[in-house]
């Protein structure tokens, strides 16, 4: 294992680390050029396929009525606004940055 902000985002939607690699057993990835589930490296911060089922699950919890962690409060602005904004410029540095921020939320939270 290498990467701690890679692994927190793996761990984040399911993965799981075994002595093959790294297993997708919830099948989060979909990636559409593989039908592989497990993986030697982690590319969050390289591919937005990698990168969108973060996005996604972290928008799945925050829009929850149930969920006690207001990620639109005004507090945690900086990440939403930063993610937001990564997003619209297409830079998938910034915007793993700003997800594993809201993911360390998310996951501290809880």
């Amino acid at each position: 294992m290498g990467n701690n902000k890679l692994e927190c985002l793996a761990l984040f939607i399911g993965m799981q680390y075994t002595s093959i690699g790294w297993y997708d057993n919830e099948y989060q990835l979909r990636l559409p050029y593989t039908t592989d589930t497990v993986f030697d490296e982690l590319l969050f911060n390289k591919s937005w396929d990698w990168l969108s089922p973060v996005i996604r699950r972290v928008w799945e919890i925050a829009l929850d009525d149930a969920n006690e962690l207001d990620l639109f409060d005004g507090t945690h602005e900086d990440e939403v606004y930063g993610m937001e904004d990564a997003l619209w410029k297409g830079d998938i540095e910034a915007a793993f940055e700003h997800m594993y921020k809201l993911v360390s939320l998310i996951i501290d939270n809880n």
